[in-house]
C-alpha cells in the first residue's frame, strides 16, 4: 500500500492529485491519500484530515510513503524506516507560498529520500522506493536529526528578515 500525506497545507496540490490518479490507474496499486485542501485522486482511498496517530497507524502499513515536501511527515516516514518519496510543492504552480526545496534536497543529497517534480520521475522513485526496503538505524536517525536542525538554522539564516 502506498500512502500519500499532502499535510495542512491550504493550497491545492492538483500536481500530486493528478501523479496518484495516473499511478492508481496504470498500476493498480492501493493507495491511501489524506488530500488535505485537495480534490480526492480518482481511484484512491481518501480522507481530508486525521489525527497524527492515524497517519502513523497508517505509515506501519504502508510499503512507501509520498509526501509533500514538509518537515512533519517526512521525519516520521524516515523515523519508521519507510520509504518515502517527496513531491515539493511548487510556488510557481500555486501549490504553496514558498518552493518546499530545502527539504527536499537535503534527504535526496543525502540518499534517505527520493524526490518528483513530474510524472516521470514520481512512477521512477515509486518503483524505486517498492523495490528497496531501507531501514534506518538509530546512528543514521541522529545523523538525520542533526542535519535536519543544521537545514532549519542555514534557512532561518540565509532568509532572515531585519526587524520591522
Amino acid at each position: 500500500m502506498l500512502l500519500a500525506l499532502f499535510g495542512t497545507n491550504p493550497y491545492p496540490f492538483e500536481r500530486l492529485v493528478v501523479f496518484l490518479e495516473r499511478m492508481a490507474l496504470e498500476k493498480g496499486y492501493e493507495i491511501v491519500v489524506q488530500h488535505g485542501s485537495s480534490r480526492p485522486p480518482v481511484g484512491c482511498h481518501c480522507f481530508d484530515y486525521t489525527s497524527h496517530n492515524r497517519i502513523i497507524e497508517l505509515m506501519e502499513k504502508a510499503d512507501a510513503v509520498v509526501a509533500q515536501g514538509g518537515y512533519g511527515s517526512s521525519l516520521d516516514a524516515l523515523a519508521m524506516g519507510r520509504p518515502l518519496v517527496l513531491v515539493p510543492r511548487l510556488r510557481e504552480m500555486s501549490e504553496s507560498l514558498d518552493d518546499q526545496d530545502e527539504l527536499v534536497k537535503q534527504l535526496t543529497t543525502s540518499g534517505r529520500a527520493l524526490s518528483a517534480r513530474t510524472y516521470p520521475e514520481f512512477a521512477s522513485a515509486i518503483e524505486q522506493a517498492l523495490s528497496t526496503q531501507r531501514q534506518v538505524s538509530a546512528d543514521q536517525e541522529q545523523s538525520f536529526g542533526r542535519a535536519v536542525a543544521q537545514a532549519i538554522l542555514d534557512f532561518l539564516e540565509k532568509n532572515e528578515r531585519p526587524p520591522k
